[in-house]
This record gives structure tokens, C-alpha cells and sequence, in this order.
């Protein structure tokens, strides 16, 4: 079971709302990926403005197009590693659970080596989306 202090691993400091939003998303994740038989490993969860932005700077991303919607921000999201594609194929032949827990996942194609999970639909309201 994961506890919302789980998904901010850095530690960075949280106001009320983006600890309100945390724990929404263990409550979300923790019913979506109940069954799960995998081991799961956080590789991104709450961010500071600092560090979302250094992600895509590294990428060679210039700072005008960095996406200042990322949910990441505000504590509605989490990745977990998926390096041989176990994580992503467990949730496409379990995507009711998904559904039933309010989950909605980035598309495999923009997350190679990871799955991104947030508790919020997107604007397309897809339950897969390209972000």
C-alpha cells in the first residue's frame, strides 16, 4: 500500500492542496494496482518548479515549451519504471481496474521506459492519452 508521502520522494515541500492531491493519488493507485503482481518502482512523483524543469532541459527542451501543466506539479501524478514493458502490459489486460479507480495513463509511445499514471482525466478525456 502506498501512502501519499510515498509519491514525493525528494521530499520537496507541499502546501495543502498538492498534499490533498497526493493522497487522492494513493488512494487511486493503490485501488487501481491492487491486483498487480509487480514490484513497483516510483521513478517520478511530486515536483518543484526547479526540478520539473531541469527534466526537460536536460531533454534539450527550450524553457518556452516546457509543459507547465504537467500534473506532476501538482502532486496528480506518478511514473513507475517499466524498462521490459511488464507494467504496461499488466494494465492493458487489466484497464477495468484503471477505469474503476479513476486512473489514466500516458501512452506508451511518449513513456518507453516508464508508466505514468494520474488521478485527473486530460483534456481529451481519453483514458490512454498522448501528452
Amino acid at each position: 500500500m502506498f501512502k501519499w508521502q510515498d509519491f514525493n520522494p525528494h521530499n520537496f515541500p507541499a502546501n495543502a492542496a498538492q498534499i490533498s492531491n497526493l493522497a487522492t493519488l494513493a488512494l487511486c493507485i493503490n485501488k487501481g494496482l491492487a491486483a498487480c503482481p509487480l514490484k513497483l518502482k516510483i521513478t517520478s512523483g511530486l515536483r518543484d518548479l526547479e526540478r520539473h524543469k531541469s527534466i526537460y532541459l536536460k531533454k534539450g527542451i527550450p524553457e518556452d515549451k516546457i509543459p507547465m501543466g504537467s500534473k506532476h506539479l501538482s502532486g496528480q501524478a506518478v511514473d513507475f519504471a517499466d524498462v521490459d514493458g511488464s507494467l504496461w502490459l499488466w494494465c492493458m489486460s487489466n484497464i477495468k481496474d484503471l477505469e474503476n479507480a479513476s486512473l489514466y495513463l500516458e501512452d506508451k509511445s511518449a513513456t518507453p521506459t516508464w508508466v505514468h499514471f494520474q488521478c485527473v482525466p486530460p483534456k481529451s478525456g481519453k483514458r490512454i492519452f498522448k501528452p
